[in-house]
């Protein structure tokens, strides 16, 4: 994955020929665009997107995955989680915050529970305390676009010229301070009251009845925490109360084995932290 740089228009151009050539998920696209700073963002699965950023200033952009939200059909509003990429050695590493360098772009896998099926109607990005509305575009506007900020020259200090020239469309809308509350709060709900970003379960089967409990007709909720830590890897799996016929080792096995985590993120780094979960079984 391309990490940010100073580039000219050619290597610019080659990155979203690349990604482009990428992406596949339907209905799912999605961009900002002004003189200062573009946004573009296209689902690659059910639970990564690609951001790609172009910083049009001279002065350093902090973008963190939390500051990304994603709003759904149903209302549910889904964060992002960590940025994703892969180190020397092949293994993937999470990070929660990239600086984005004046006069230059970035492209990363964005992760989190987006659980995405077409069904996202909004994309919010928070940066410095303002918000930006992304738009959602079809395919060929979508590539449209992509052919026009491939021409860009990141060099030129001409901004609205460039884009007058290239015809790059005024994309999405600046919602100014004095109307973001809401916005704002939605940001706020998806975090704990002290601001962590908690960690997200992207897979996560029931474990299934012992033979002792299915013969005793065991029923009620299980309540127990899980122990994530900075690599999305459970540590530990603490109950409220035991639940008796084997279903204690049942359960820490499954989830230990067949849950999937995102860890938690708070100001910038990648935590470990606990999740509380409830099981329901019987009607």
């Amino acid at each position: 994955m391309p990490k940010s740089k100073k580039s000219s228009h050619l290597s610019l151009f080659g990155l979203f020929v690349l990604l482009a050539g990428t992406l596949t998920w339907a209905d799912s696209r999605f961009a900002y665009t002004d003189t200062f700073r573009i946004y573009t963002i296209e689902m690659k699965s059910r639970n990564i997107a690609i951001l790609n950023v172009i910083n049009l200033t001279d002065n350093l952009q902090i973008l963190e995955p939390a500051n990304i939200l994603m709003i759904k059909t149903n209302g549910e509003a889904v964060p992002g989680q960590v940025f994703a990429e892969r180190n020397a050695r092949g293994d993937l590493v999470y990070s929660a915050v990239r600086m984005v360098e004046g006069r230059s772009f970035m492209g990363v896998d964005l992760l989190g529970a987006f659980q995405v099926d077409g069904d996202i109607i909004k994309v919010y990005i928070s940066q410095g305390g303002r918000f930006y509305d992304l738009e959602a575009l079809d395919r060929p506007d979508f590539e449209s676009l992509f052919t026009r900020l491939g021409q860009l020259d990141l060099t030129d200090s001409n901004v609205p010229k460039m884009f007058k020239r290239l015809e790059i469309p005024d994309l999405g809308t600046f919602i100014p301070f004095e109307e973001s509350d809401s916005i704002d709060a939605l940001f706020t709900d998806c975090l704990t009251p002290d601001g962590v970003n908690p960690p997200r379960i992207l897979l996560r089967p029931k474990p299934e009845l012992t033979p002792a409990a299915r013969e005793a007709g065991f029923r009620g909720l299980v309540e127990f925490g899980v122990r994530v830590n900075e690599y999305g890897t459970v540590m530990d799996v603490t109950f409220v109360a035991p639940p008796p016929y084997g279903m204690t080792d049942r359960i820490r096995e499954t989830v230990r084995n067949a849950w999937q985590f995102l860890p938690a993120t708070y100001n910038g780094e990648v935590v470990a932290t606990e999740i509380n979960v409830t099981l329901k079984y019987g009607e």
